[in-house]
This record gives C-alpha cells, sequence and structure tokens, in this order.
C-alpha cells in the first residue's frame, strides 16, 4: 500500500496486513514491515502528517527514510522518538535511514543521532 500526505511522506508496506499479537509478538509482526519516506522540513507546519502515518502503522518494524528531509526541528524528534518507544513496545523497531549531514548536524545539536533517537528504553 502507498499514500501521500501533504508533508510529503508516503508509505509503503511491504507484507500482507495481518493481527497483531502484541503480548510476546508475533511471527506476522516480524514479517511486517513499513517504509514511511519524508522530504522537506519536518517542523511545526508539517510534523502531525508524519505523526499520523507513524501512529497508524499497527504491526512490525517502520523503516523512516529521510534522505528528502531538508529540516528536522525538535518536534519531529519528539514524535519520531514516540514512534520509537511504541514499536518497541510492540516487540517491533525503528530504523531511520538516509539522513544528510544538515539532518545529523540538526541532531546533535539537540543531543541526539539516528540510533540514539531510536535505541531502546532502558
Amino acid at each position: 500500500m502507498t499514500s501521500s500526505i501533504a508533508s510529503g511522506a508516503s508509505e509503503t508496506r511491504t507484507a500482507p496486513d495481518a493481527a497483531c499479537s502484541y503480548a510476546g509478538g508475533s511471527e506476522n509482526n516480524a514479517a511486517q514491515r513499513t517504509l514511511i519516506t519524508a522530504e522537506g522540513r519536518l517542523d511545526l507546519s508539517t510534523v502531525a502528517a508524519l505523526h499520523e502515518k507513524l501512529s497508524e502503522v499497527g504491526c512490525g518494524d517502520i523503516t523512516l527514510d529521510l534522505a528528502g528531509v531538508t529540516h528536522f526541528g525538535a518536534l519531529a524528534l519528539q514524535v519520531v522518538h514516540a514512534a520509537a518507544v511504541s514499536a518497541q513496545q510492540r516487540g517491533a523497531r525503528l530504523n531511520i535511514e538516509n539522513l544528510s549531514d544538515r539532518v545529523k548536524a540538526q541532531l546533535a545539536a539537540m543531543g541526539m543521532s539516528a540510533s540514539t533517537l531510536t535505541e531502546p528504553a532502558r
């Protein structure tokens, strides 16, 4: 399934939708993968659409492709971190890929990196 939203994010599911068992996960949970591609500025004016797409993912791992992102604001950081925690709670992972040097620098200025943003809570 592929869909586009106003903020420039699109979603592609790479396995059939299936009911998830959140108590310890399930085989279907591991097979379900969702790719969300974001573009442009992720800030106050666009982060709600990203939040919506991340919140719609009910099963499996999420890959967030930031190749087209030109600005990654503090609200985007909060939304992505919350999605990573949510994924972890259901036995899945949120992975971030294709960060530009600019986005890496913006994350670093906020004391984060792609790995610290998505690492499991301790």
